[in-house]
């Protein structure tokens, strides 16, 4: 079987991200025998991204095309990494992509595909979701509420009406919306903190993180949070 060797990571997101996924991973029991080659163990796959069933089309051949430190782009998986580098030949070695790629996988290839169904085509109640395709217009933006800027900002990779976001004002602020970002309200439970904010989700929605440098006896020291109601606290 291939397996994959990680080394460099530059953000601890990356590692969270990694265990989340393959716990997701088990828990949708991936089946190595839907693969269309024995020599990969498609279940290793979710150290490269979230999983998405498009994998089980991911060759050797294919996975020689990834550069062995290759980096995690949050919310992209395996098989659209190889897509992309298929049609940039030029990266060949190479272990960057553009910041785009989230976006680029959710226009082209409509999200992850998980035992046949997209998830991002449903909300949390499995109701079909009407704002699917239709971008919304903040009514509410995050940086009225607190004059901050530079921010990030995660949408929940199982219900895109859930999303979090993070910004640098006076210490680092948080944020969370409900409806897809039309409004927006204030998280609560981090406190001396600085500076930029990095937020992510756990691949299946069900956690939420926030790194952050914070004070530590006159110095800054990273530190992670994580929420498990939506980004609320």
């Amino acid at each position: 079987m291939v397996s994959f060797r990680r080394s460099n990571i530059s953000l601890c997101f990356s590692l969270l991200a990694a265990i989340s996924s393959q716990a997701f991973a088990q828990a949708k029991g991936i089946d190595n025998s839907r693969g269309v080659d024995p020599k990969v163990d498609y279940s290793q796959l979710t150290q490269l991204g979230p999983w998405d069933d498009r994998n089980y089309q991911i060759t050797e051949a294919d996975l020689a095309l990834l550069p062995v430190d290759d980096v995690r782009v949050p919310g992209v998986p395996a098989f659209f990494l190889i897509d992309y580098r298929k049609r940039n030949p030029d990266m060949a070695g190479q272990i960057f992509y553009p910041r785009s790629m989230r976006q680029q996988f959710h226009i082209f290839k409509n999200g992850l595909l998980i035992d046949g169904e997209f998830l991002l085509s449903k909300d949390e109640d499995g109701d079909e979701n009407p704002n699917r395709g239709n971008p919304v217009i903040s009514d509410q933006p995050i940086s009225a509420l607190s004059g901050a800027n530079e921010f990030t900002i995660e949408q929940n990779p199982a219900n895109p009406l859930r999303i979090i976001a993070g910004g640098n004002g006076s210490g680092q602020v948080q944020f969370y919306s409900a409806d897809g970002g039309s409004t927006w309200s204030s998280a609560t439970g981090i406190s001396n903190t600085c500076c930029d904010a990095s937020n992510e989700w756990s691949v299946d929605g069900t956690v939420a993180y926030a790194a952050t440098l914070g004070n530590a006896g006159g110095g800054l020291r990273a530190s992670v949070y994580r929420s498990t109601d939506q980004g609320q606290t």
